[in-house]
């Protein structure tokens, strides 16, 4: 072929792709014209989301903002009731000088829930995507299995987790308690062992206290287990084909493949364990705001609540800062 001929064959083929892209932008034109704007799939799907989170905002507009702004004038007043509604006295910052300076119980018993908070989160995690790991194999007797590690989150929810708490022998059961004068304990041989062991009696406190709350811990993380059994099924199974082709083992697998895709599904259950560690029955600091309500003094009520949702608020920004920048990373 000749050098002229290959020269006006590449100039028609460019010729093609400029007409190519010219129709192409046209049409677009057009249809951004029409009013048709084209959306990617990312984008569909944040709408689709925003669409099922609408009744929420709905609910907290019309229910919830009012009374979070209600309480939040109150942390500033000293209420009293009235026939008919509040009486309202302002006196400025009263109310947090007190719970600050003059109640010392609510500062020790807020930094113990943190406390408290802090490693029950990360074991209830653990137990939770063990189980889920565990669960999600196939054997016989699987969906059975299932339904037992789900069970404690319906018993919470009713009359019979009452009766538990009310019966002194298995309240003990799940977090140790006196009972009768003495105590049920599961780690008595662990305290000896780490004792001779030469260890400091703070970790081996701490140590027996986790062995001592196992059971309520794994009592809690029914609904953790059913949220990352759902990450783990909605994993492509074409990845671990892929692995196991190359080579791959299941440690591997399971850290370069499972953990990585099982990241925003860690922020989900971080979440919920927080707010729900905070949110517990035997919470102290939430047990004396309740206090408080009680006894119709909604002013420190309210100083204390707030400074409880602000601090929920810091562990959950940090928490889903921190995967924020796990996902990035693995992404």
């Amino acid at each position: 072929m000749k050098k002229s001929d290959k020269l006006q064959n590449k100039a028609s083929f460019i010729e093609k792709i400029k007409e190519k892209l010219s129709s192409d932008s046209k049409s677009e034109s057009a249809v951004v014209a029409s009013g048709k704007s084209r959306l990617s799939l990312r984008q569909k799907d944040a709408l689709v989301g925003r669409a099922f989170v609408l009744p929420f905002y709905l609910g907290f507009l019309m229910f919830s903002l009012g009374p979070l702004i209600q309480t939040f004038r109150m942390m500033f007043y000293r209420s009293t009731v009235k026939f008919g509604g509040f009486n309202m006295e302002y006196i400025g910052v009263e109310n947090f000088d007190y719970v600050f300076n003059k109640d010392a119980s609510f500062i020790e018993n807020l930094f113990g829930s943190v406390g408290n908070m802090v490693w029950q989160v990360p074991i209830i995690l653990f137990i939770s995507l063990f189980m889920a790991v565990l669960i999600n194999t196939k054997f016989v007797g699987r969906s059975f299995v299932r339904v037992v590690f789900f069970l404690p989150v319906i018993v919470m929810t009713g009359t019979v987790m009452l009766i538990v708490q009310g019966d002194a022998a298995a309240s003990a059961t799940l977090s140790g308690d006196v009972v009768a004068g003495g105590k049920i304990e599961y780690s008595v041989g662990i305290e000896t062992l780490l004792l001779q062991a030469g260890l400091d009696s703070k970790i081996v406190e701490f140590f027996t206290d986790i062995s001592n709350d196992i059971f309520n811990l794994a009592w809690k993380a029914g609904v953790q287990i059913i949220i990352f059994l759902s990450g783990l099924q909605s994993i492509p199974s074409s990845l671990y084909e892929a692995s196991s082709v190359e080579g791959a083992t299941k440690w591997e697998e399971f850290f370069k493949i499972t953990l990585p895709m099982l990241l925003p599904t860690f922020v989900l259950n971080a979440v919920y364990t927080i707010v729900d560690a905070f949110t517990d029955v035997n919470n102290e600091a939430m047990n004396q705001v309740m206090v408080q309500v009680k006894a119709l003094d909604y002013g420190k009520a309210s100083v204390m609540s707030y400074s409880y949702f602000v601090l929920i608020a810091v562990f959950v920004a940090l928490v889903m800062w921190l995967f924020s920048a796990l996902n990035k990373r693995y992404a």
